[in-house]
C-alpha cells in the first residue's frame, strides 16, 4: 500500500514508518527540515517536505496514496503548560486534519488517527470502554474534535475512518517518559500510596510506542474502520508504572 504519515519524525511516526516499510509498503513521511528527512529515510520511508498547518505545502507534499495517518501533535512537555502551548497542539491536530483531508481526502480509502483514551475517562474514575460517553477536558478536546471531524466527513469524502485511542505513550526516546524520569530522580514528582499524589483513582492506561506502531500497521493492513482503544494489558497507577 501507499501510506502518507504526518508526525513521521515523532515517537509513533518513526516506528510506524519503519514497520510499514519493513512490510513492503511505500511510506511517505511529512517532514519540515533536512534532519527530519534523514530520519524518515533511515527508517525506510520517503520524506516529503511540508507542514500540516500550511495547506499549500500539503498540496505539494501529499502524493497519490491509499491511506492517510494523521499522527502529528505538539503535546506540551512543560510541567505546567500554558494555554498557548495547548493551543499550538490544538492547531496541529484540528487544523492539520482539516488541511490533510481537504487536500487528499477524496482520493484515499482510509484515514487513521491516534486519539487518546482519556477523551472517555469517567468523572468518577470508573473503568470505561469504547462505548462510554466522552468527557474531554482541556488536554483532550482537540482529539475529540478530530474524532468528530472524521465521523462527519467520511461519508462526504468516501473514506473509511479508523480512530485508535491510545494510552499514554512510553518509550526511551519519548520526551514525556524522559521528563517523568528526571522529575522522579529530582524528587519533583510525589508518588504516595496507591496513586499519583495519593489518589487511588489515578489509574492510567499506558502503551509502549512499539505496540502502538504495531496496532496501526495491523489496522492499515486489515483495513479496519471504527473506534478502538489500544492500551497495555491493564491500567496502573504512576507509582506502579515507575
Amino acid at each position: 500500500m501507499r501510506v502518507f504519515v504526518t508526525g513521521a519524525t515523532g515517537v509513533l511516526g518513526t516506528r510506524l514508518v519503519e514497520r510499514l516499510a519493513d512490510r513492503g509498503h511505500d511510506v511517505y513521511g511529512l517532514v519540515r527540515d533536512d534532519e527530519g528527512a534523514d530520519r524518515v529515510e533511515s527508517r525506510g520511508g520517503i520524506p516529503r517536505r511540508g507542514d500540516v498547518l500550511d495547506r499549500r505545502s500539503l498540496e505539494r507534499a501529499v502524493p497519490n496514496v491509499e491511506v492517510l495517518v494523521h499522527a502529528a501533535t505538539s503535546i506540551p512537555t512543560a510541567t505546567r503548560p500554558s494555554e498557548a502551548d495547548w493551543e499550538r497542539n490544538d492547531r496541529v491536530r484540528v487544523d492539520g486534519i482539516r488541511n490533510l483531508v481537504g487536500v487528499a481526502g477524496e482520493g484515499v480509502d482510509r484515514v487513521l488517527f491516534p486519539s487518546v483514551v482519556w477523551v472517555a475517562r469517567q468523572p468518577d474514575g470508573s473503568p470505561f470502554d469504547e462505548s462510554a460517553k466522552r468527557s474531554p477536558d482541556r488536554t483532550t478536546r482537540s482529539a475529540a474534535a478530530v474524532e468528530d471531524f472524521l465521523r462527519e466527513r467520511r461519508s462526504a469524502f468516501g473514506f473509511e475512518a479508523a480512530i485508535l485511542r491510545c494510552g499514554f505513550f512510553y518509550a526511551p526516546d519519548s520526551a514525556h517518559t524522559r521528563q517523568f524520569g528526571r522529575s522522579v530522580l529530582a524528587g519533583r514528582l510525589p508518588i504516595l500510596g496507591r496513586g499519583l499524589l495519593g489518589r487511588e483513582d489515578a489509574r492510567l492506561s499506558f502503551l509502549h510506542a512499539e505496540d502502538a506502531a504495531h496496532a496501526f500497521a495491523e489496522a492499515i493492513e486489515t483495513e479496519v474502520g471504527g473506534l478502538y482503544h489500544v492500551v497495555d494489558d491493564r491500567p496502573t497507577t504512576f507509582g506502579e508504572f515507575l
